[in-house]
This record gives C-alpha cells, sequence and structure tokens, in this order.
C-alpha cells in the first residue's frame, strides 16, 4: 500500500470514529424516570415530569403497560417541553385503569424514539392507604354558595355560608349558623346587614371557632363607604345557640387559631400581626412587632398572622413598604425571635398559610412561593419550610404538583391545588391534592362537579386526616370536605 493511500486510510479510520459517537448519540433517545412516579385510579390533569436525553418540542408521549402497547386506562392531554432533558406530561388516570406497571415511550416527529421500562406504576385507589371519601357540605338554608376554611381532629368544620350577606357556620354532620355577636345586634343602624365569617376551629371537647363581623356604612346611598371589622370567637355548643363574643374593640381580624384554643392570630392595622391569648373567658391581645423581621435596607410596614401552634409559634406574611412585595415569616412568642422564610432562587415573595405542633424539635410550615410581583401571576408554587425551633433554621421542598398548599400536618403531610395547563380557551382545571412524603400526590376529586380547591386540614384522632375546602358544580361553590385514612 502506498503511503498516500495508508495517510488517507488512517484520516478515513479516525473520521469515522471521531463522527460516530456522535451520529449515535443524536440518533439516540432516553427515557430514564417519571416523576411522580406512581398515580392512584381516578386521578386527573395529574403533571408528570419525564426526564431523559435527546427531547425536542416536537415530542410525543404515551405510556404503555409494560410489555404492551395497551395505554392501559391512561390518557396523555398535553405534552410541554422543557428541555432536551425534561417533558412534562399531563395525564388523566381512569377510574378503571390497570393496576401495572407502565412503560413510558418519548417519539419525536424525525421518526427517533426512545422508551423506559416500568417508570410509572397505576395503584388501586379502594386498596390504596391513599383512598378517601368526599362529601358536598351544602350551604345554609336560602344560599347559593358555601366555602369551608378549616376543620379539626374530630372532622368537625367552619366556614362561609353566602348569598346576599355572609353568615358563618359550623359543620359537625349538618350545617348550622353561628350568630354575630351581641355588640353587632346592637349597634345602629340596625338596617345595615352584618356579614360574618368562621376562619378556624380548635381540637376538644370544648371547641372554639374565630372568625370576624363585618359591616359597611355608606354615608349616603352613593357613598363614600366604610368598613368596620371585628374578630369574634364562637364558644359552648357550637352547633346549638353559641355565644358570639368579640375578641378586641378595635377594628382587626382573627385568621387563626391553635388546637388547644388557647391562641388566636390575625391582623391589625400597622403590625405584622396581632395574637390574642386566653385566660378564662377573656383574651388579651399583643401585636407582632415588624422590627422581629430584619429586612437588610428595607422596611416592612404592615402584615398578619394567619396561623399557630400550641407553643406559640406563628406564621404568617410581611409587606415591604416600597414595592408591597410579601414574605412568609415564623415567629416565636416565648422568645420574642422572628425570621422570613427562605425560598429559593427564581421566587420573589412567598405566604405562609399554615403550621403544625413540634415534633422532634422542627415544625412545618405550607405556603405559597411566587415568581412574579403579581400574585395573579401563573408562578406561584406550593412550598413546605421544616424549622427549627429554637434557632428558626429553615429547610424548604417546593411541590412542584401544587399552585399553593393551604394546610399541614405535625408530621408534614400537605393539603394544597394543583392548576391544570389552560386549555385553548384559557381556562384552567384546580384539583384539590395530598402531599406525602413518601407516597408523593393524590388527586382528592370534587363530590360534585369539575372542579376541587383546597383551604385546611387536620390529623384525626383516629389516624385520618381530613381536608376540607370548596368544590364547584355548574358555576356554583360549595363547601367540601375529604377523609383520608
Amino acid at each position: 500500500m502506498s503511503k498516500w493511500k495508508r495517510i488517507n486510510l488512517t484520516f478515513l479510520i479516525f473520521l469515522v470514529v471521531g463522527l460516530a459517537p456522535a451520529g449515535a448519540a443524536l440518533a439516540q433517545i432516553k427515557v430514564t424516570a417519571a416523576t411522580p412516579a406512581s398515580a392512584v385510579q381516578g386521578t386527573i390533569s395529574l403533571d408528570v415530569v419525564v426526564s431523559g436525553a435527546g427531547f425536542d418540542n416536537t415530542a410525543k408521549v404515551q405510556y404503555f403497560v409494560s410489555g404492551t402497547t395497551n395505554p392501559g386506562g391512561i390518557t396523555v392531554k398535553r405534552v410541554a417541553f422543557r428541555n432536551s432533558k425534561e417533558l412534562v406530561t399531563t395525564i388523566d388516570v381512569a377510574d378503571t385503569a390497570d393496576l401495572a406497571s407502565f412503560d413510558i415511550q418519548v417519539t419525536l416527529s424525525s421518526g427517533r424514539k426512545g422508551k423506559g421500562t416500568t417508570l410509572f406504576t397505576v395503584t388501586s385507589k379502594l386498596n390504596s392507604i391513599d383512598s378517601y371519601v368526599g362529601q358536598n357540605l351544602g350551604t345554609l338554608p336560602g344560599d347559593s354558595g358555601s366555602d369551608a376554611w378549616d376543620v379539626n381532629a374530630a372532622g368537625n368544620v367552619v366556614g362561609r355560608s353566602y348569598s346576599s350577606t355572609m353568615k358563618a357556620f359550623y359543620w359537625a354532620g349538618s350545617m348550622s349558623r353561628l350568630p354575630v355577636s351581641a355588640a353587632a345586634l346592637a349597634t345602629p343602624p340596625y338596617t345595615v346587614a352584618w356579614d360574618a365569617e368562621a376562619n378556624a376551629i380548635s381540637d376538644g371537647p370544648a371547641e372554639i371557632a374565630v372568625g370576624y363581623e363585618r359591616r359597611q356604612i355608606c354615608e349616603t346611598q352613593n357613598g363614600p363607604c366604610s368598613l368596620e371589622t371585628y374578630p369574634v370567637f364562637w364558644a359552648g355548643d357550637l352547633r346549638q345557640s353559641p355565644a358570639a363574643i368579640r375578641l378586641d374593640v378595635a377594628h382587626c381580624m382573627a385568621r387563626g387559631i391553635n388546637p388547644a384554643g388557647s391562641m388566636a392570630v390575625g391582623a391589625c392595622s400597622g403590625q405584622a400581626g396581632a395574637t390574642w391569648r386566653r385566660e378564662g373567658s377573656s383574651w388579651f391581645r399583643t401585636n407582632i412587632p415588624l422590627g422581629a423581621f430584619p429586612c437588610g435596607g428595607c422596611v416592612y410596614d404592615s402584615g398578619a398572622a394567619e396561623d399557630a401552634n400550641d407553643a406559640g409559634i406563628i406564621i404568617g406574611s410581611v409587606s415591604r413598604k416600597d414595592n408591597y412585595l410579601q414574605f412568609a415569616y415564623v415567629y416565636n412568642t416565648q422568645s420574642s425571635m422572628g425570621a422570613i422564610l427562605p425560598i429559593p432562587p427564581g421566587f420573589v415573595q412567598s405566604g405562609a398559610s399554615a403550621v403544625g405542633n413540634i415534633r422532634d424539635g422542627v415544625v412545618h410550615v405550607s405556603g405559597v412561593a411566587v415568581s412574579c410581583s403579581d400574585w395573579g401571576c401563573a408562578g406561584d408554587r406550593a412550598i413546605r419550610w421544616t424549622v427549627d425551633v429554637n434557632s428558626l433554621q429553615t429547610s424548604f421542598e417546593i411541590l412542584d404538583q401544587l399552585a399553593w398548599a393551604e394546610g399541614v400536618t405535625d408530621g408534614g403531610v400537605v393539603a394544597g391545588t394543583h392548576n391544570s395547563s389552560p386549555n385553548r380557551r384559557g381556562a384552567i382545571t384546580q384539583t384539590a391534592m395530598l402531599w406525602r412524603e413518601l407516597s408523593g400526590y393524590v388527586s382528592l376529586k370534587p363530590p360534585t362537579g369539575s372542579d376541587s380547591t383546597t383551604r385546611g386540614m387536620a390529623a384525626g384522632s383516629g389516624g385520618s386526616v381530613f381536608v376540607v375546602g370548596v368544590s364547584n358544580s355548574k358555576g356554583a361553590w360549595t363547601a367540601a370536605r375529604w377523609v383520608i385514612p
């Protein structure tokens, strides 16, 4: 062989060896994981992140019972391309879906495809530890809608029922009305209707509910108008003629109560929040100072406390004076220490909704992180903070499947709401969901209608978890409760 031929042959060999891996990599589609990796029969609009390599924006995704081409009751409603390594598939799992492992196949418009085997599993709704019962709680007589705001360990619920005015309700198998206070009834003008709303309920045989009563007063038929709002607690037999008593003579609002019924929290103007301590039949307010939350060159001008636990740990949010961005906080009344709860890069504000009791030196806090300055944007993500009660050092998890989280148990189980991707008309389906660290996400289908959202939750004394919220049927929102074993 001539020297020239040997040089060209050597060059050709190196060229082939050099190009083959790149060509092979270009042609290869890998499908390696699904998050979450399972769902219960009857799950709707669940976003599953499919991981791998070689994806592009033409990708189509199919779920097959492992080793077959049978979809097995899983319908892929939408595929969203994130990047070459991640796709987001929105799926429905039929009530009768096969109880099996599923392969996930990704196909590109070029014809290239890849399959990951046994990446996803469908489990039984009836036999699963995450099976549940949903109930529509209805409304007070004559009303058109209702919201359930909180539930206690006995499964009893408080909230509001409404038509032209709002009425506070208590539900323990049936709905009964919680009255306005004697102070409200004795305040002229008598023709002005008082709205009432129950926001939280304590545990124990002597249940206590807290909320507010409010009226709008207009100087003339066309205004101007002003609002009077007072915090209220209801005590006694909440089902039959409970007493409604104002917590405070100041214009404030009670938003939460601890399980023991010894502390209520809420909002009064000009501070980070208000807390009322119960001593006998009296309640005494103190304010959470804005100065408890260092701002590093900025100023907080207002805030509200949302929930408290039996150890006096309070959560809420404060607002910055310069740009009105809000930030979730935790405050320890025993040490008078406060801290702003951290959020991950890419998020610009946050809010906290619920706190659990202390377990192993930490408390869990549920809430939301928002990626823009407008709370109405689509960048909301549920978040769970885990806070050391002594140092207030905090870690967090973003719960990708939830737009926000409204409730949390002592053990860190979270109730929240999933928002589907907008359809062609821009409509979004909302689904109440439960998240457990070991079993992942479980959709809580509405008792009636197509939409459901969460408002609160509690761990039942018998081991069940109660979640409350609302469900939507034909445009009417009514209170709902789910019981999860």
